[in-house]
């Protein structure tokens, strides 16, 4: 037993409380066993209460079972606790349970007392069948009265006819009379059944026995002499008057009927009236009535009536089958209408038939309890089939009553409800259980993303929910992004689209309702409802859900988020699982405002504590002052710049550090903008503690409290004395150049900025010169950067010399300055020009060298020229161009020629950026043809640009502006893709071409060529044999080293190499043994002017020859004759380019060519 305490209640060291149990262990387990079976008897009554409501499915107060149920349950609780507060003290929770119970109790005692009356009033059909048999009993017992009041009636008669003949003499009859008249009055008195005697006339009664008094309630002397209709109900009197017509008329021997009397208490009694005429002579004038009280056979059968037509046209199945044949002898209205058949259908049937899941054995088992005796009746559950073929559950109540044959009644509950009722229940009691889960989360969770996930796991665990996923809209898409999601079929996420907007389809479903108009959106037949058309007419994913429901976040009282959760069944989502959804979307939206609030309230402290250690540890110094402008606070930062303690200041005012520069009038205008807009700003000078002035930027701010009265003055200053200084420094470098102390291009720009503005508005012009020092680049690299820097000092001097005052002089960097000369003209500008020509000429004399140096000089003119710095400025530099491509050391204006020249250049270069992504570049092809048979053996790509507008650009044109912006890099690369591909196509034709390509410059020197060049061949899987890169000699002797590099990579690749141009610049043949060349290509001016020009065929000669010695091949470009063509077959050229075979075309008409096979 010990054991058993310790493996419940805990160690061995614990000791009992609350009961005085220690000294006696026989009365502790007593205590404690008594209490233990005490529960369980309350909890066996809880069960016995429970199976009591489960058999009487027609018992209306079951809701107070439950309270005494609850009662019980709280009884037995309290008897548990009791054991556990033996060995743990919890007397805090027994006095909350034993609060609770004991207002249980009253609830329930006052209830029940006041309820059980009317819950035995209802009659239970064994009562019912009990109140039948007695009903029967009294029917058979006034049957009986009835014959002996008959028999009594035809005694009298026989009586009175013998008496009459007896007596025939007056004293015998007299004395007969009298005593066969106390006969009959006994008879009368004494009689059961009410007698009366009415005036047929009057209607009046003239005699009743006492029976009748008793049976209408009055006594005797209320009803003599009154009349019959006094005390009739006046619903019956029509009826009697009938009667007592066709009596009076002796068209009927006895009237009999039912009728009904008040009694004095208006109570109302039914009576069984039988009334004959007393035979006199004609007319009629007494009645003889006999009434029996028939009130408690009446409402027995009014009551079996009631509950005949109850059971007949109840909604309970009611069958009544023969317990031999099993075949029903009777259906009432409700089974008719529940199963679908007729009567006379079913009285061929057999419970087997509507029982799909019962076959003859089991029936036979299941009903051998009734027919041996065991049981009185059985309840069992089951299900029926309708005509129909639908089945719905049923709980039947089966009884058998003896008889020959024995039959069997059956009372069918359909309940269809009950199951959906405890279904829902159940649902709800999941749900009820999550939403403690996920309010459980909400507790432990402090952030969004986890309790997200949370939410989407628990819903996702539901009954009958299969996916949760709970989704955000993207700021810029307006897309519903899933951020959590939990539960099956997630692969319906995988290409969902779903909007907030409302005017694309994808917003118009349930979750773009949800979010915009902020309510739960439930759609109870997914594979029906047209809102969510849309997405099953997208995919057949969507066929898996039978509901769904979108429920809104809100964060901050707006959309924020939307729960979405999918059932596999349809009408999922009902009015109580919607509250559910309703209650749960609050928790959700209440603990996102939770978590901002609390990041809110982190963020307020931290930025406490941060306020803190700012004033504490700002390089700013901080003052606080009261209302009457005393120092209650300063920081460090105080303290070091004005060398004052803390202490030395408390309580002063903080003029204390006033340093006599600012007057009066300064300081009130300073208090006068303070107090009236809270706040002044502004540069002074104090003094510090040891006597030097110093200046500082001051901020002051006044702190007011709800009043609108002053509370504190808060300010904050720094020392900004060598501030001030740097900041002369810093714009003396920000706006002069640092070398020869000139104006810069910044101050430059904003003084002609300053002289439009001027110009304008007096309607004068001046001028901008740019100058630029001829080759100085030459000074730099042979004598060094310090000489050049002199030079540079000494041109800024001259300059200066040949203008105005007024005038400024800038160097913009390197050798470059412009002049800015004020109120000038063109003649102006033009003397100054030549000043400045003329000054420069004169030689610089600088250490041991003699130097000399010429400028070149480009003018614009406002006006005429541009009305911006920026359009001045430009024109100038197109002059400086001009000037130098004149032949320097002289000065030009701008003329429109040059400004057309220049804004077609720009334009060109403007949409050059753009032609690619326009699709206007296109590559050429030209064929290269081996001289002797005049077949196709290759093809060289040359770039062409289709403008919209323009036409055909003339590569001439374009790409010399394409090199020098930096496009030809990206423009060169597509190009190397486009051969390639083509290529490819033209060898998976059946025409292994070799594609010659031009490199530039840029592409040379760029280190991503060998990649760019690898990947692409590898991409189109092209061998490398059928590239061929050509370079001019230019490029290849910019940096031959590098170019060495390069083409030894390339070549590694099996990537053919030539030399565009050959013979038209400046090769070493020592690099040019060195390169990796397969080929030497002539350039077209030879081939045009060889025919004509000796030296030009001398040179052919030498380059075929050149490139024999070092195993190259050559090829000519440029030929246009037969002429040319017999000259390069003479002389052993191996390939021929030019517009005697055919001009440059595209990639289609080439293949034309190809088509052919070879050229004539």
């Amino acid at each position: 037993m010990h054991d058993i305490v310790d493996f419940l209640f805990g160690s061995k060291e614990m000791m009992p409380h609350g009961y005085c149990f220690l000294w006696n262990p026989f009365l502790l387990w007593l205590s404690v066993i008594s209490n233990v079976v005490t529960a369980l008897a309350y909890f066996f009554i809880v069960f016995a209460l429970g199976f009591f409501a489960y058999r009487r499915h027609d018992f209306n107060l079951k809701w107070m079972l439950l309270l005494c149920s609850v009662f019980m349950v709280a009884c037995g609780i309290n008897q548990v606790l009791s054991v556990v507060t033996i060995w743990n003290p919890v007397y805090g929770l027994v006095g909350i349970v034993d609060a609770l119970i004991a207002f249980i109790s009253v609830i329930t005692a006052v209830l029940l007392w006041r309820l059980i009356p009317k819950a035995l009033c209802i009659p239970s059909p064994s009562l019912l069948l009990l109140a039948n048999k007695k009903l029967d009993d009294e029917i058979l017992y006034h049957q009986e009265t009835k014959v002996r009041v008959t028999l009594l009636n035809a005694e009298l008669d026989r009586l009175l006819e013998l008496r009459t003949q007896e007596l025939s003499n007056t004293q015998e009859l007299t004395q007969a009379l009298q005593a066969s008249e106390q006969r009959f009055r006994t008879i009368f008195e004494e009689a059961p059944l009410g007698i009366a005697v009415i005036d047929s006339l009057t209607g009046n009664f003239l005699d009743i026995n006492p029976r009748f008094a008793t049976i209408v309630g009055r006594d005797k002397e209320q009803i003599i002499d009154s009349d019959w209709m006094r005390i009739t109900h006046p619903d019956d009197i029509q009826e009697y008057i009938y009667g007592i017509s066709l009596l009076n008329a002796r068209k009927i021997s006895v009237n009999k009927i039912t009728k009904r009397y008040i009694r004095l208490d208006n109570s109302v009694v039914w009576v069984k009236l039988s009334s004959v005429p007393i035979k006199t002579d004609t007319p009629i004038q007494y009645h003889l009535q006999m009434i029996e009280d028939i009130t408690e056979t009446r409402l027995a059968e009014q009551i079996n009536q009631r509950m005949g037509n109850i059971l007949e046209q109840s909604n309970n199945e009611i069958y009544i089958f023969n317990g031999k044949t099993l075949y029903f002898e009777h259906v009432n209205q409700g089974g008719i209408n529940n199963l679908g058949f007729s009567l006379d259908e079913l009285k061929n049937m057999t419970p087997l038939d509507i029982k799909p899941e019962l076959d003859v054995v089991l029936f036979a088992n299941l009903i051998m309890p009734l027919l041996n005796g065991q049981q009185n009746q059985l309840r069992f559950e089951t299900i029926h089939q309708r005509k129909n073929g639908t089945r719905y559950p049923v709980e039947i109540c089966l009884q058998i009553y003896r008889n020959d044959p024995d039959y069997f009644v059956a009372i069918c509950l359909d309940i269809s409800q009950r199951k959906a009722h405890q279904q829902k229940i159940s649902r709800l009691s999941n749900f009820y259980a999550s939403l403690s889960k996920i309010n459980h989360a909400i507790v432990q969770i402090n952030n969004e993303h986890d309790l997200f996930s949370s939410v989407c796991t628990i819903a996702a665990n539901l009954q009958h929910l299969k996916l949760a996923w709970i989704g955000r809209p993207d700021v810029v898409s307006q897309l519903i992004v899933p951020v959590a999601v939990a539960g099956e079929h997630q692969n319906f996420l995988s290409n969902l689209v779903i909007s907030v907007d409302p005017d694309v389809p994808e917003g118009q479903g349930p979750s773009g309702l949800a979010y915009r108009e902020n309510r739960i959106v439930p759609v109870n037949d997914f594979q029906a409802d047209p809102i969510t058309q849309y997405w099953r007419d997208c995919s057949d994913k969507y066929s898996a859900w039978g509901a769904s429901c979108a429920i809104p976040i809100l964060h901050n009282q707006k959309p924020y988020a939307v729960l979405n959760v999918y059932s596999n069944e349809k009408d999922f989502f009902d009015e109580d699982v919607l509250k559910l959804m309703a209650e749960l979307s609050l928790d959700l939206s209440f603990a996102l405002d939770s978590y901002a609030r609390e990041a809110a309230r982190l963020a307020a402290e931290e930025k406490l504590e941060l306020s803190a250690k700012v004033f504490s540890q700002s390089r700013e110094a901080i003052v606080i002052a009261d209302k009457d402008n005393k120092i209650i606070s300063v920081n460090r930062a105080y303290i070091a710049i004005t060398g004052y303690e803390e202490q030395d200041v408390l309580g002063k005012n903080p003029k204390i550090l006033a340093s006599g520069r600012q007057d009066k009038k300064f300081y009130r205008a300073l208090w006068e903008s303070l107090l009236k807009n809270n706040y002044w700003q502004g540069e002074l000078y104090n003094r510090h503690k040891d006597g030097t002035i110093y200046q500082e930027w001051l901020t002051i701010s006044v702190v007011r409290d709800d009043g609108g009265d002053v509370a504190y003055y808060i300010a904050i200053f720094s020392d900004i004395t060598q501030h001030k200084d740097q900041e002369q420094q810093i714009e003396r470098l920000a706006h002069y150049d640092s070398l020869t102390n000139l104006p810069n291009r910044r101050l430059l720009k904003a003084r002609v900025n300053d002289e439009l503005f001027v110009a304008e508005r007096n309607k004068k012009t001046f001028a901008l010169l740019f100058v630029d020092l001829d080759h100085f680049k030459n000074i730099n690299d042979s004598l060094g950067h310090s000489i050049g820097d002199q030079v540079l000092i000494e041109v800024g001097q001259r300059l200066l010399a040949c203008v105005h005052e007024d005038d400024t002089v800038a160097r913009l960097g390197g050798d470059e300055f412009n002049i800015l000369l004020t109120d000038s003209n063109v003649n102006g500008a033009a003397i100054v020009a030549y000043k400045i020509i003329a000054s420069l000429a004169a030689p610089i004399f600088y250490q041991d060298h003699q130097l000399y140096i010429t400028p070149s000089i480009g003018i614009s003119l406002y006006p005429d020229n541009g009305d911006s710095y920026e359009t001045l400025f430009k024109n100038a530099d197109i002059a400086l161009y001009q000037a130098k491509k004149q032949g320097r050391n002289q000065c030009q204006f701008v003329t429109p020629t040059m400004q057309q020249q220049t804004q077609r250049r720009m334009e060109i270069e403007r949409d050059l950026r753009q032609a690619r992504a326009r699709n206007e570049l296109i590559v050429y092809f030209q064929p290269q043809v081996h001289t002797q048979t005049g077949g196709i053996i290759g093809a060289e790509a040359l770039l062409r640009w289709q403008h919209p507008v323009w036409g055909m650009v003339p590569p001439a044109e374009f790409i010399p502006i394409a090199e020098e912006s930096g496009l030809i890099l990206s423009i060169g690369d597509w190009v190397i893709e486009q051969s390639i591909a083509q290529a490819r196509q033209w060898r998976d034709a059946g025409f292994p071409l070799t594609i010659a390509v031009n490199l530039s410059l840029a592409q040379f020197r760029a280190n991503t060529l060998f990649d760019k060049v690898k990947q692409t061949l590898e991409h189109y899987q092209l061998p490398a044999q059928y590239l061929e890169l050509e370079l001019t000699e230019s490029v290849a002797m910019q940096n031959a080293e590098l170019a060495i590099e390069i083409t030894h990579q390339l070549t590694r690749l099996g990537i053919k190499l030539s030399i565009d141009d050959f013979g038209t610049g400046y090769s070493s043949l020592s690099y040019l043994q060195r390169f990796s060349l397969d080929k030497l290509k002539i350039d077209q001016s030879f081939t045009s002017s060889m025919s004509s020009n000796t030296d030009s065929e001398n040179i052919v000669d030498a380059i075929i020859s050149l490139a024999k010695s070092l195993n190259l091949k050559t090829i000519a470009e440029g030929v246009e004759t037969k002429q040319q063509l017999d000259m390069f077959k003479q002389k052993n050229c191996d390939e021929i380019q030019g517009y005697y075979f055919s001009k440059p075309v595209p990639a289609e008409q080439f293949m034309a060519l190809l088509d052919k096979g070879f050229m004539n």
